[in-house]
């Protein structure tokens, strides 16, 4: 019951409600907006009137205004933890400028109980990871998630280190290579099962239309 407890907290007083969104509107690079079974992934910032959100440039003129009083889904992420709340449209400011209700409450959640797809075994999903010497080394991706990934490697041909911090391409077929950097947040040694290590990693930094693209991946995974 405690580790529930932990993987999901509200946030419901109005101060506490405001300061989080006032922080995470300077904070947060992406919000995916679920509205009318479309996902629209923009920016955020708070206003006296509640919650402006602004379609992405390269969206803009593609996307259609919602309805006033349509319901969305926000969702977004800071470097540890995903948020959700609930809203609805106030008005349209112009085709990409869509003023929101300041929601009453937001969900806060560890990023590690959200979706992450299981790649073990599936050919041609990789990482390319970059040394401090100059040398690159290629791995296996275990799972991918928007926050992070998990890799396997032989610690006798590679070194990674818990807490280093790496340059690293993300290779998925029918999307690219996405470039990040990782940090490794543990290692778990998996002999006899597997003559490897996993190393779980978080991105540390990614480019917004890549992180669109990584979101698209792991929303859209049916393997």
């Amino acid at each position: 019951m405690a580790t529930q407890q932990l993987a999901s907290m509200w946030l419901r007083r109005p101060d506490e409600v405001r300061a989080h969104l006032e922080f995470a509107s300077d904070k947060v690079q992406v919000m995916v907006l679920g509205v009318g079974g479309r996902q629209v992934f923009g920016r955020f910032d708070l206003v006296a009137e509640g919650v402006r959100f602004r379609v992405h440039e390269k969206l803009a003129g593609l996307v259609v205004p919602p309805r006033l009083g349509q319901p969305v889904e926000a969702r977004y992420e800071s470097a540890s933890d995903g948020y959700l709340f609930l809203s609805e449209v106030l008005e349209i400011q112009d085709p990409s400028t869509w003023l929101l209700a300041e929601p009453a409450t937001v969900e806060r959640r560890d990023r590690r109980t959200g979706k992450r797809v299981q790649l073990v075994d599936y050919v041609g999903y990789e990482v390319v990871v970059e040394h401090p010497d100059g040398s690159s080394s290629r791995h296996p991706l275990v799972d991918l998630a928007a926050g992070g990934l998990g890799l396997l490697f032989d610690p006798e041909q590679t070194g990674l280190g818990a807490g280093e911090v790496y340059p690293a391409a993300v290779h998925l077929p029918g999307v690219g290579a996405i470039a990040v950097a990782l940090e490794v947040r543990h290692l778990r040694d998996l002999r006899p099962t597997r003559d490897s290590t996993m190393a779980g990693c978080r991105f540390r930094r990614i480019a917004y239309s890549d992180r669109m693209a990584l979101t698209r991946f792991v929303s859209g995974w049916h393997g």
